[in-house]
């Protein structure tokens, strides 16, 4: 069976189609993935309203991808809506006109669902297949001004001739420098199951934080009954007063119930605990980050709302059972390519490349120096993220500073799996 599935993100618009194995929800062949910077949750946190300029944008860039499918031969599609959409009051004139192009209205996911599907997209997707999104196949959003080229602004400044050893709580990590780094990334998988994982996904308007394990053995019904307690201690509060906080909105079922409809045979996948904070690149940008490059104050107190939100989510992420930290989207993944100076952006190479936390702190002393012209000329770069990459390197720093993290492991493979897997087992259906 063939599904398509649709992200409708705060910052991106994606696709992805897979090729799943008949009644294996987790055995699939990736044929397109594709992403375009459409902006639809531009000013969102200010004015509780998608934009027009960013529902055409997205509306534009859907019409290729409906045609995409169609050509593929896409049996089962779906839509997701997350940070942007939970946020606009005039979400479903949107959805109607989604619904329209795409043929499918989309599911607006909680941040628990988000979390759910996001974390075991990380674990369980798989990377690679005939066309895994390279910079060729991301799509032109209208307006956008081309890739632009040129040498990186960003010098890698290597100790030890570039040698790294991480032996710390998510030690046992290893990794060479920057030329080693090109030719070992492609074929390099870190193997995830039975570990204790914390898996970050910050996006646009929203990140997730969850940990969890995927093992061969059956969840036990302690930890079930300790993730329930962590996972609804966000719920105690008023929405109206809980902006920025975890939980804030209330969930249709424990997101960990879509574990149990992926049929998985082989595997468990036990959640200890989540958080969905309101804070991702954009709505950070917007809200503090508005310099040209920002000043120290502006970055000062964009640092300080971050580690506000992370003490929330203390509260609900047991952050320190974790043995490895691994991070998803755009921000990161970024982030990944420029540490390994990439001349053009590979998927291939940036799954599974280890971020050291060193690395993270001088790309984002230079990103922080730099003005968006400067950010655009990165040739690994799509270049209409240069204006938030900062923001969203804020809050990877954030948390790494605060938790003492040595790195963190960089997943290509992300909520779009999840989706694809939950969509085709009927579990995101059910939603």
């Amino acid at each position: 069976m063939r599904v398509g599935v649709v992200d409708l993100g705060t910052n991106s618009t994606r696709l992805m189609v897979a090729e799943f194995a008949t009644g294996d929800a987790t055995s699939y062949l990736t044929l397109e993935r594709k992403t375009a910077i459409t902006k639809l949750g531009e000013g969102v946190d200010r004015t509780r309203s998608l934009g027009a300029s960013g529902m055409a944008r997205t509306l534009e860039v859907l019409k290729s991808y409906a045609l995409r499918m169609n050509d593929l031969g896409v049996e089962k599609r779906v839509a997701i809506a997350t940070s942007a959409c939970r946020d606009a009051e005039n979400r479903d004139v949107f959805f109607r006109e989604v619904e329209r192009v795409v043929g499918c209205r989309p599911v607006l996911l909680s941040g628990g669902e988000e979390a759910a599907l996001s974390f075991v997209g990380a674990l369980l997707g798989r990377v690679g297949g005939p066309k895994f999104g390279g910079l060729a196949d991301r799509e032109k959003a209208p307006g956008d001004k081309g890739d632009g080229g040129g040498a990186s602004g960003y010098k890698a400044h290597n100790d030890e001739a570039g040698g790294y050893k991480s032996d710390g709580a998510f030690g046992n990590q290893t990794g060479g420098n920057q030329a080693e780094g090109k030719a070992e990334s492609k074929s390099r998988h870190i193997d995830l199951r039975d570990r204790t994982v914390l898996v970050v996904d910050i996006g646009g308007g929203s990140t997730e934080l969850t940990v969890g394990r995927i093992g061969t053995a059956r969840t036990n019904s302690t930890s079930e009954r300790r993730n329930k307690s962590r996972a609804t201690s966000f719920h105690e509060s008023k929405p109206d007063e809980n902006r920025g906080k975890a939980g804030r909105y209330e969930e249709r079922r424990p997101p960990e119930s879509i574990f149990s409809s992926l049929g998985l045979a082989d595997v468990s996948v036990s959640l200890e605990g989540w958080a969905s904070l309101d804070v991702g690149c954009v709505r950070l940008t917007e809200m503090f980050l508005s310099g040209d490059p920002p000043g120290a104050e502006q970055l000062s107190e964009a640092f300080r709302y971050v580690d506000s939100l992370l003490v929330e989510a203390e509260r609900s992420v047991p952050v320190t059972e974790a043995e490895v930290m691994v991070g998803l989207a755009g921000t990161i993944t970024s982030l990944a390519a420029i540490d390994l100076q990439l001349d053009r952006y590979d998927p291939e190479a940036v799954h599974h490349h280890v971020l050291v936390r060193e690395k993270v702190e001088e790309i984002f002393r230079y990103l922080a120096s730099a003005t968006k012209e400067e950010i655009r000329q990165e040739p690994a770069l799509e270049k209409d993220r240069a204006d938030v990459i900062l923001g969203g390197t804020v809050v990877l720093a954030g948390m790494l500073r605060r938790w003492g993290l040595d790195s963190v492991v960089v997943s290509e493979a992300d909520i779009l799996d999840g989706a694809a897997m939950a969509s085709a087992s009927g579990a995101l259906g059910a939603l």
